[in-house]
């Protein structure tokens, strides 16, 4: 367990719990001494790692205690868990319409929670690959699907429907899903649909009853927003925008995410200084020239893969974690604002502040405008709502 910042007390103290249980002496899986023992007699670290052993299979928290107390200070959970083989398998509708790939850990007879990935407009199902991975060694089935051009008045039943033939082939597989546990991530025009389509699953299909959850990056529209469709009031709902991207008109997701009416929705500005469009789904290591994205970012530098995993991806996985557990809230949505090197998330139901100019301004910049009024795919159901954002604010 990595430490950093303590004040070397030779009573600081870290314990291994089972994820829910209580801080009592009788629920200690494994401990040590911040000085790597078991006894008070030298002064313990003040940054370092601490080592622990004999801990099996299974979700943990690392607890850190001040002054041989048990009162908490400071998590982390974590999982213990042989190594996990990620296999894939692709799938069609056999007219090409569609392209689908279901990531997963072939384990016989447990049930996962599914994630449905959505690419934008252009995106191929190869862009997926890597935040798939993540989500299978979390402990999930990915299911991934691009179309083959992109019709703005169908788009919602063009991935629904592409969707559920992947959940067809899961099941003649027998890769087991939990449908009470579901997770809808998305990019641009991707991210735009996932109103419209978390109400395909989560009211029509009645799914995600013990859990739902919804991560835009960057939503560009949803076409066939209905303002009779509302989310059940449980979905935890996730907006996620980088600073420096100017080529989607911010009054579209901001307003998105003021419309939506959920217990639990955050907004995360990542940080980061060159070209984001797609880092939420690239591998940071490979690029990959045939996917024919040529705005695809080369994440080559540590720089560049700490802010896939600790500003991207990092946040997806409490987002999920939470979704599915009930555990750890407060990672993900605060009541505080939390503030770290490579994002910003909102206090729980808060926009991200109260001054949008440098965002409009950005955005009118640029070159690749994608605006209010549907841009020429189609026209924006709340168009006029989302023009009068900045006048309301």
């Amino acid at each position: 367990v990595n430490v950093s910042g303590l004040p070397g007390g030779n009573g600081d103290w870290v314990g291994i719990y089972p994820v829910g249980s209580s801080n009592d002496w009788g629920n200690v899986v494994s401990w040590s001494y911040t000085n790597g023992t078991h006894s008070m007699d030298s002064a313990g670290i003040v940054n370092g790692s601490v080592n622990l052993s004999g801990i099996a299979n299974g979700t943990y928290e690392a607890r850190l205690f001040f002054d041989n107390s048990f009162t908490l200070e400071n998590s982390v959970t974590f999982m213990v868990s042989e190594e996990v083989v990620v296999s894939s398998k692709s799938f069609t509708d056999g007219g090409n319409t569609y392209m689908g790939r279901i990531y997963y850990n072939q384990v016989e007879n447990v049930q996962r929670p599914i994630v449905y990935i959505v690419p934008g407009a252009s995106g191929s199902v190869e862009e997926h690959r890597y935040i798939a991975e993540t989500l299978v060694k979390e402990g999930y089935v990915a299911i991934a699907v691009s179309l083959d051009g992109f019709n703005a008045n169908s788009v919602v039943n063009d991935y629904f429907n592409a969707f559920q033939q992947g959940e067809l082939e899961c099941e003649a597989s027998g890769i087991l899903l939990d449908n009470s546990r579901v997770g809808l991530v998305g990019h641009s025009s991707g991210a735009g649909v996932l109103p419209s389509l978390g109400y395909k699953f989560f009211v029509e299909q009645n799914m995600g009853n013990n859990g739902r959850f919804i991560f835009g990056a960057t939503p560009w529209i949803d076409f066939q927003h209905d303002e009779n469709q509302k989310l059940p009031i449980d979905t935890n709902f996730v907006t996620q925008w980088y600073h420096d991207d100017d080529s989607t008109d911010p009054q579209i997701y901001l307003d998105m995410f003021e419309y939506v009416d959920v217990n639990n929705k955050a907004f995360i500005t990542v940080k980061t200084s060159s070209n984001p469009n797609h880092q939420n789904f690239v591998e940071p290591d490979v690029y990959n020239a045939d996917i024919g994205i040529t705005h695809y970012v080369l994440l080559a530098d540590p720089d560049q893969h700490a802010v896939v995993a600790e500003g991207i991806h990092k946040p997806l996985k409490d987002l999920a974690y939470y979704t599915f557990t009930n555990s750890n809230k407060e990672r993900i949505f605060s009541e505080n604002r939390q503030d770290t090197t490579y994002y910003q998330i909102t206090a729980n139901g808060e926009l991200p502040s109260d001054n949008f100019t440098v965002m409009e301004d950005g955005y009118n910049a640029s070159a690749l405008q994608f605006g209010c009024d549907g841009s020429g795919f189609a026209n924006n159901p709340r168009e006029a709502e989302c023009e009068q954002f900045f006048n309301l604010h």
